[in-house]
């Protein structure tokens, strides 16, 4: 016999059960309201309840304010043995202002967790597993810029409402002026506008579940809950879109030694260890967290941001040089990169960021290594130049790969701008590269950039020659964009250009401007410390 178990998300108020219900609903879950939970109880005194298509059960249940869900998990935990969990999951916003994220939001997460295991230790990833329970942490907060009809503390409106312009742009001037001057707080006005303007047949109850119906908005939402600090649990199929957010330091955590080892969550139950599926990353995380802008200098690789000592990509190069070169001449040089890659590697400049550190060591070094080598073989910098493009060009093949398969979402171009602006801000920041905002709209992105790390770093090795070797990854990447969205850039600092210049758009968009150019609206620089 099957013993009941229940997911529960512990979350601060009834907009957030709201928001909960109408994205369990939108994935196919059946209420259990004024019905029996799998205990036998009925589901009442605020919770609502929602059946899985397999039989398994969630549970939201409102706290009445964020200092409120630690007295209400701990209670609930107390009841475990007769009332078995599969999940836990603790909701709350951020409550940072304008792009931050929570430190303190993360660490209040640990320490509910530590009241549950006072003998635990600390480590860097969430979901925690204790006593084969898990608990996830979910905090409403976006990356994405802020504009008119966006409140700016980061709490769930926020989140809301940036869904809601991502669908219908529109309307965030309506609500901005409507609002002016600025409410105080600077915080739901912003949502009930919508709601009162656009959703005022839903009423407040029904509000946050009525966007979930919004197909627009729907697919807006969960966008911006994969792309954003917003990190959203999917506890509908037990499978997560949430996590640490590429270049970004993971929550803090707490797991009792034993209990998770290499995926696994170890329990109680029967004496089972019970197998947790490993999580694929989808095409949005894999492009945010590895997006290369090469005309800005650089190219991201790689899952992680954990700096490897080896030399990267080394065993695809030495495969592409065996064809050429025979298999023992591929070895040697590629043993005489690896020895001058360790060479640079020890002189390397000791740089505070951690974004920096990864463009230098996955990025530049392994260039100047692979260039040098084979200029020495060959006795010719134009062809080791044109060497290292083609090894850039493999290495970058994934990559490609995966901007290829935005055609396979319904807005190629709006998934590929909110990647652009994540990977920007987390990856390129101001002390290695001056970024300008040219235009961030709907219709089309653009920047420019007038000061490159990779150039900087280039220089100092005597390898100048090189930033227009990385500039061309660019070509190589934007060529596998769609047909919908259409790549332009008029120079670069590699070619001896003042600025390297990039815009994307709409391709029905790039043909309106052919005909009638916009205005070039200049904006502060977007990228922020990684």
């Amino acid at each position: 016999m099957t013993v009941p178990r229940e997911t529960i998300v512990f979350c601060e108020g009834y907009d957030d059960r709201a928001f909960w219900s109408g994205f369990l609903e939108s994935r196919g879950l059946k209420s259990a309201r004024n019905r029996r939970d799998p205990f036998g109880l009925k589901v009442a005194g605020g919770d609502f309840g929602y059946w899985r298509p397999d039989g398994s059960f969630v549970r939201l249940r409102p706290c009445h304010g964020r200092d409120n869900i630690k007295q209400v998990l701990v209670g609930r935990w107390q009841l475990r043995e007769t009332r078995p969990l599969e999940r836990m999951v603790l909701n709350f916003d951020s409550d940072a202002e304008g792009e931050e994220r929570s430190r303190e939001g993360r660490d209040r997460a640990a320490e509910i967790v530590r009241t549950l295991a006072p003998e635990t230790r600390m480590v860097e990833a969430w979901p925690v597993c204790i006593d084969g329970i898990d608990i996830d942490l979910v905090i409403w907060e976006t990356a994405f810029p802020l504009r008119p009809g966006i409140p700016g503390k980061q709490t769930l409106e926020r989140v809301v409402c940036t869904a809601i312009l991502e669908a219908y742009p529109d309307r965030g001037i309506k609500v901005q002026r409507w609002l002016e001057p600025p409410p105080d707080p600077y915080l739901k006005s912003y949502g009930w506008s919508q709601m009162a303007k656009w959703y005022a047949n839903h009423g407040c109850t029904d509000f946050f579940k009525a966007l979930w119906r919004d197909p627009r908005i729907a697919d807006a939402l969960d966008e911006v809950l994969s792309m954003s600090g917003a990190i959203a649990l999917d506890v509908s199929r037990q499978v997560a879109y949430h996590g640490s957010v590429p270049g970004r330091p993971a929550a803090r955590a707490i797991v009792r030694p034993g209990t998770r080892t290499n995926g696994l969550c170890k329990g109680t139950r029967g004496g089972k260890m019970k197998a947790k599926q490993t999580r694929k990353p989808s095409t949005l995380r894999l492009l945010a967290m590895g997006f290369a802008a090469g005309g800005i200098g650089g190219y991201l690789l790689g899952r992680k941001l954990a700096l490897r000592r080896s030399m990267p990509y080394l065993d695809l190069w030495q495969r592409e040089l065996e064809p050429a070169w025979g298999e023992v001449k591929a070895a040697v040089l590629a043993a005489r990169m690896e020895s001058r890659y360790q060479t640079l590697l020890a002189a390397r400049p000791r740089l505070a960021s951690r974004a920096l550190r990864f463009h230098l060591e996955m990025g530049i070094l392994p260039g100047v290594a692979f260039y040098q080598v084979m200029a020495e073989e060959m006795d010719d910098p134009g062809e080791a130049r044109r060497g290292l493009a083609a090894m850039l060009a493999k290495a970058v093949e994934p990559l490609r790969d995966a901007i290829a398969s935005l055609d396979k979402f319904s807005d190629p171009f709006g998934a590929f701008r909110n990647m652009v602006r994540w990977t920007i801000r987390l990856t390129f920041p101001p002390s290695g590269w001056q970024i300008t905002t040219q235009e961030d709209s709907p219709q089309c992105l653009a920047y420019e950039v007038e000061k490159c790390f990779y150039r900087d770093v280039l220089d100092h090795y005597g390898e100048r020659e090189l930033t227009e070797v990385f500039c061309d990854v660019d070509d190589t990447l934007f060529g596998a964009l769609p047909d919908t969205i259409t790549w332009n850039r008029a120079g670069t600092l590699g070619r001896g250009d003042p600025r390297c210049d990039f815009r994307w758009c709409r391709t029905n968009a790039h043909e309106d401007q052919q005909e009638a150019p916009t205005e070039k609206k200049a904006g502060d620089p977007v990228a922020g410390e990684a």
